[in-house]
């Protein structure tokens, strides 16, 4: 069986990380099957082993020009079977289909697709892919509930596969770490880290104010916030200037995976107060790192956080300064949600989401 991977998207943060481990791993323990990963011109990577053959394609991701080029490229390459890992799926796809919704995030925060006509575009190809595709696979039951709502579509057509953490992301002496990101970054205070992308959703604007609350009690603490800039981050530094706590919060920007494994470690605590994630890699990659998480009680985030963090009513200021503060005032407590977070990311696995995901291939293929 050849099998077609739409793969145009590994070098975006998040979804990136998701294919880069899901694909490799699911290429190692199906070795007999030909695995087709299409790619972007420039990704350098690695990915799989002898029975992986990679297609550099440039055609550019939500465009008119993929639903041509597409299944353009599966009828030359006689594929079998086709898996889109970002729910865009060709309208006319000569061969079966599984098609991966991670959430529905784009249907609800425009700032996610800023572009009108791409967020109409998404929107109709989401719809169109869920209702279409073979088998529909998705990231939490969270998820599942509100693509059925969103999509129209019965939540028992949707199959759970639990993704896992990039094994970069481990314990390493605390110690060291913080020599490493004094050095890279100048911050030789404690601090507590965010990580993820700056905007609406991820609720950051409230993390600040809740900083600021926490600040007026506890002196000797930073807050740093690493992930990529955006629009919002101007406003994000004028409210940060408004609170006079333009020495005490840093935004690093994008970091590489080394320098965040460093932070991660190096931090203090992990907070994340996101008001709506379909997954929620950095919460796990902290809990991996040993690292106490103060997340969300919304979305998907306490179905993955379990009981190895502490959750938080995300449009609460006070609550969140109060959740820091708690962490930094009690050791104890540090160290019991570090052993749990670790825990809790051994119940997560890319092995056995690959295997479940062939299981979903076959499925496709005797419909």
């Amino acid at each position: 069986m050849r099998i077609a991977i739409d793969l145009r998207r590994i070098q975006n943060p998040g979804i990136g990380r998701y294919m880069k481990n899901l694909f490799s791993v699911l290429s190692s323990v199906d070795g007999q099957h030909e695995f087709l990963f299409i790619i972007p011109l420039n990704y350098a990577g690695i990915l799989g082993n002898g029975n992986v053959r990679l297609l550099r394609e440039a055609v550019k991701y939500y465009s008119f020009r993929e639903q041509w080029v597409l299944p353009r490229i599966f009828k030359r390459e006689k594929v079998d079977l086709f898996h889109s890992p970002h729910f865009l799926l060709p309208w006319f796809c000569p061969c079966p289909s599984v098609v991966t919704i991670h959430d529905v995030i784009h249907m609800i925060f425009k700032q996610d697709l800023p572009s009108f006509t791409g967020r109409q575009y998404a929107r109709f190809q989401l719809r169109f892919s869920a209702r279409h595709a073979d088998a529909i696979i998705t990231d939490s039951e969270f998820s599942k509930n509100e693509i059925s709502k969103y999509a129209g579509i019965p939540a028992s057509q949707i199959k759970v596969i639990y993704l896992a953490v990039d094994p970069v992301f481990r314990p390493l002496d605390r110690k060291v770490s913080q020599a490493q990101v004094a050095e890279k970054f100048g911050i030789r205070d404690q601090f507590l880290l965010y990580v993820g992308l700056q905007l609406e959703r991820k609720n950051l604007r409230r993390l600040v104010e809740a900083f600021a609350l926490l600040r007026k009690r506890v002196q000797s603490i930073q807050l740093v916030l690493a992930g990529p800039l955006s629009p919002l981050t101007s406003l994000l530094q004028a409210r940060v200037r408004e609170l006079g706590l333009e020495s005490e919060v840093r935004f690093l920007g994008r970091v590489a995976d080394d320098d965040l494994l460093a932070l991660y470690n190096a931090a203090l605590a992990f907070v994340f107060p996101s008001l709506y994630e379909g997954f929620g890699f950095p919460i796990l990659e902290a809990m991996a790192c040993g690292t106490p998480v103060i997340t969300s009680n919304a979305s998907s985030l306490p179905e993955f956080a379990g009981d190895a963090a502490l959750l938080v009513d995300p449009t609460s200021v006070a609550e969140i300064s109060e959740a820091m503060e708690r962490v930094l005032s009690d050791p104890n407590l540090r160290l019991t949600l570090a052993e749990k977070g670790i825990a809790q990311c051994q119940k997560f696995s890319w092995d056995r989401a690959a295997r479940e995901t062939l299981d979903v291939y076959y499925r496709a293929l005797k419909q």
